[in-house]
């Protein structure tokens, strides 16, 4: 057979240039034929392309003229074909991937051998892009929730995926962005099964003898930016479900940081890097310095050195980071003696929040010198909220009035816990900006009421100063009035606005006392901390306010 696709790939064929990649075409409506199915391959299969290449193959689509489809065809490359090891890789890849029947990895239609030995298997033709190709597009750009939950729902699947093969004995070990396909509705497929290793015979099986390794310790097998120390040390007999998780764990900081945990200027540089694992925390990478710690700390625990700290299975790595994105986050949990004391009132340790998760809790206050009980606070309830969006000090203290659990929440939880794709977390966001920018107007405007008056004139200045205005009358009012308020101080701490003095010197002395104006209006409120004419935001300067001054 030397027309054709095979005889092409063993370069037999007419041409010895790779057909030109086509541009994918819309599926076309399904169709029938009445004619009879082609048995040879070259006849019943038509080559329209490359479409990717491995190590050890190339990728074509190909019409399947039996079943009217386009499929996916890998083959063997043909300087490999010769070589054992790389036949017996391709046909367990081919083999594996078959019996592995998940919605998250591509199907297996076919795998055959044309008359000269050449291999081939066909799967499912996705139409779609790679996970690698999408996290190009946001190469440079610094990564938010907006952009990360899309990518965080394919991991999602790709956990699955991993999982389901761990459960039938199949180790991955080679998982990495470009062998992640997205189709464009959604799909999502692990791909590249190549390297693959059986953890002895269970579900899976492959064609080998029992006890037959492709593989032995000491061989690098995988890709060693994505790849856990031990893998890359060649520990491969020992290797277990671990190990695909460390690689879960470099997508996951991938797709958070813009590049994989191993970066190296060449392979060999990289592999040991890989072999030290010391990587950079998320939280330290500049694109990631917007994301939630939480999602970084995820694939942190994903990436641990030592296996034992790591997720002990793909499943357990799924479930935190299907509760991140769907909020319900795990929180940090405490636990009390009947008496202690959560916070004491007037604590300025205003950084947390607290549920009751079980028992029941005081709301004390010492009032007049006694500790009293204000309230009981049972299962359910939630105290110290307003201390993760003030910084005031707490108003009454929290004593268990029972054996007390509590969940402890910060603003940087309650924003994860409403999920990174919820529309709510944008909304609570804003709220807890909006009542720190309000706390802070606020405490600025009492730091100034309560701030000391400027310096009392002296009766002498007084009397100079009105003198040259001609108001003997007024000064001598002037001099009684700073006389009472040194014998009164209480009198002249109130702050208003000036009132107009209207020198009258033929006028007679009014008997009426002093004016004293409240802070509070007339309705005995405070001001509203927006009013634009009664705010200096913190750190700006303010001419102090003019001390009253009374009618003559």
């Amino acid at each position: 057979m030397a027309k054709g696709l095979m005889g092409w790939l063993r370069g037999k064929g007419e041409g010895d240039t790779a057909p030109a990649t086509t541009t994918e075409a819309p599926p076309a409506p399904a169709q029938v034929s009445m004619a009879l199915p082609e048995v040879h391959l070259v006849e019943r299969f038509e080559d329209h392309g490359e479409i990717a290449r491995d190590g050890i193959g190339t990728i074509r689509r190909v019409r399947d003229k039996n079943l009217l489809r386009h499929t996916a065809m890998k083959v063997l490359a043909p300087e490999l074909a010769s070589q054992a090891i790389y036949r017996r890789r391709f046909l367990e890849e081919a083999q594996i991937t078959g019996q592995l029947d998940h919605p998250n990895i591509v199907p297996v239609h076919e795998l055959g051998v044309d008359d000269e030995g050449a291999l081939y298997f066909t799967m499912k033709l996705v139409r779609g892009e790679t996970l690698e190709a999408q996290l190009r597009k946001l190469d440079g750009q610094s990564r938010t929730t907006d952009k990360i939950s899309p990518i965080l729902e394919s991991f999602l699947k790709v956990c699955d995926a991993i999982a389901f093969a761990h459960a039938r004995s199949v180790l991955h070990r080679n998982l990495k962005p470009a062998n992640i396909l997205i189709g464009e509705f959604g799909e999502v497929y692990v791909m590249g099964w190549g390297v693959a290793r059986l953890q002895g015979r269970g579900a899976v099986d492959v064609s080998r003898a029992v006890g037959e390794e492709l593989d032995k310790d000491g061989m690098i097998i995988g890709s060693p930016s994505y790849m856990s120390p031990e893998q890359a040390r060649g520990e491969n007999t020992t290797l277990d479900a671990r190990s695909d998780v460390f690689a879960l764990g470099a997508i996951l900081y991938r797709a958070l940081t813009g590049q994989p945990p191993h970066v190296a200027r060449d392979a060999a540089s990289t592999l040991r890097l890989a072999q030290s694992c010391v990587i950079m925390p998320v939280e330290m990478q500049t694109l990631a310095r917007e994301l939630p710690r939480a999602i970084g700390a995820v694939a942190m625990k994903a990436l641990a050195r030592d296996p034992s700290a790591r997720y002990q299975d793909a499943l357990a790595l799924r479930t935190d980071v299907l509760r991140l994105l769907r909020g319900g986050f795990d929180v940090l949990r405490r636990n009390y003696g009947v008496g202690e004391q959560v916070f004491a009132e007037g604590d300025t340790n205003t950084t947390e929040a607290y549920i009751i998760e079980k028992g029941s809790a005081h709301v004390v206050k010492v009032i007049d010198g006694e500790k009293r009980v204000l309230h009981t606070l049972r299962a359910g309830d939630v105290f110290g909220e307003t201390a993760i969006l003030s910084n005031k000090p707490r108003g009454a203290g929290i004593e268990a009035a029972e054996p007390l659990t509590v969940k402890v929440v910060t603003a940087e939880t309650l924003l994860e816990g409403v999920g990174m794709n919820s529309w709510l977390s944008p909304f609570v966001r804003a709220l807890v900006d909006r009542f720190r920018d309000a706390d802070a107007r606020l405490l600025a405007i009492e730091t100034r009421r309560t701030a000391p008056l400027p310096e009392q004139p002296t009766e002498q200045s007084i009397v100079m100063s009105v003198s040259r205005s001609g108001g003997a009358a007024v000064a001598a009012k002037e001099a009684e009035s700073l006389s009472s308020a040194a014998v009164a101080p209480s009198e002249a701490v109130a702050i208003a606005p000036p009132v107009e003095v209207s020198p009258a010197p033929s006028e007679a002395p009014s008997s009426e006392t002093p004016v004293q104006r409240n802070p509070f209006d007339e309705t005995g409120a405070r001001p509203s901390p927006f009013d634009e004419a009664d705010v200096t935001a913190p750190g700006e300067s303010r001419t102090a306010l003019p001390e009253e001054k009374t009618r003559v």
